[in-house]
């Protein structure tokens, strides 16, 4: 912190320049050298130039839940927690392990997007998932596409009155 007061002698500094010697060229740069920047802002590469729709679709933060959310019956939803414990593959070995204490439908989680998803009226998407099912009965997994609702109460992403697409994952294979 500075502190000084009214009686500090004023400074000025002269005005910076900079000169560029074009008839006197540095180091050579190769024909096939090619210069890019390129800062993310507002969600520029994921959600953007890479139309990403999922947020944290892997886990892969250091944040791991970073983008998602229980959804309204999270309440049944005993312990939810990221694990790399028996990953699928080497190059996705985050995912999301639940254990559900009161079979609702509703109990899950949501995917805020970035800054929503962005979906258009018409366009075709593909959705994909890797799904397993631990010890205990669990016949499907419920998949839906919804708008976004009224706030709930608590930490509980908002619930919707419209839904847009849905699908049932059956036949889920054990650990």
């Amino acid at each position: 912190m500075l502190v000084g007061n009214s009686a500090q002698a004023q400074t000025t500094s002269a005005p910076s320049t900079i000169t560029v010697q074009v008839n006197k060229p540095g180091a050579p740069i190769a024909k096939t050298m090619y210069g890019f920047f390129f800062e993310d802002i507002n969600f520029g590469a994921d959600g953007g130039l890479y139309p990403e729709l999922v947020k944290n679709k892997s886990f892969e933060t250091d944040d791991r839940l970073i983008g998602w959310k229980g959804i309204k019956g999270a309440s049944a939803l005993s312990t939810y927690t990221v694990s790399s414990q028996q990953p699928i593959s080497t190059t996705n070995k985050n995912f999301l392990r639940l254990t559900v204490a009161t079979a609702r439908p509703d109990a899950g989680f949501v995917n805020e997007g970035f800054r929503s998803m962005g979906l258009k009226q018409g366009a075709d998407y593909t959705f994909s998932v890797y799904a397993r099912r631990g010890p205990g009965e669990v016949s499907a997994i419920n998949i839906t596409l919804e708008e976004p609702g009224a706030q709930g109460a608590g930490p509980e992403a908002p619930a919707s009155g419209r839904v847009l697409a849905q699908a049932q994952i059956t036949g889920l294979a054990g650990e």
